[in-house]
């Protein structure tokens, strides 16, 4: 089992973390998950309408991602999933699944988000819920093992990043 055998890539909708972390979890040889696949079709209908999804809709969605990924380590598989982990308690509930999980947060230019949103094809996310996840996303200072990257760099710049924070807390 590696040092880091947990990371999570973060960041609001359109930051990069699905692109960012299947390319990570093929060069480490990683299993890839994305925190999308684990909302219920009411979540992902509510989201499409354009209506943010409240602490207790995203409930069920954190104690199944938090279920999957304790039974990934107990069988010592590691993972590098995407999450948008925009808040401080989601990021304590991930956190305790292993203590040497690290968290890269794609940081991202509202301007750039919106391009990004505004041509992205096939996703349930709508630009109108961009707002809503900026102001629900919470910056705390000194949590441990997060790091936050710039989201506008290009991926392999981003990959030698992410691959010197795991090198730094291995």
């Amino acid at each position: 089992m590696p040092k880091v055998p947990l990371i999570f890539i973060m960041g609001v909708s359109g930051s990069g973390k699905t692109t960012l972390g299947v390319k990570l979890a093929s060069l480490l040889g990683y299993e890839f998950l994305d925190a999308d696949d684990f909302h219920s079709e009411q979540a992902v209908a509510m989201m499409r309408s354009g209506k943010p999804l409240t602490e207790n809709e995203r409930g069920p969605w954190m104690a199944s991602i938090t279920k999957t990924l304790a039974e990934k380590m107990d069988e010592q598989k590691p993972i590098v999933m995407a999450i948008s982990g925009l808040k401080h308690d989601h990021r304590v509930m991930l956190r305790a699944i292993h203590d040497n999980a690290l968290m890269l947060v794609l940081d991202v230019p509202k301007p750039v988000l919106i391009e990004r949103l505004s041509s992205r094809q096939g996703h349930f996310f709508p630009l109108a819920l961009l707002d809503s996840q900026l102001s629900t996303q919470q910056k705390v200072d000194n949590e441990p093992h997060l790091f936050w990257l710039d989201g506008r760099l290009p991926v392999q710049e981003l990959i030698t990043q992410c691959q010197r924070k795991i090198d730094e807390i291995s």
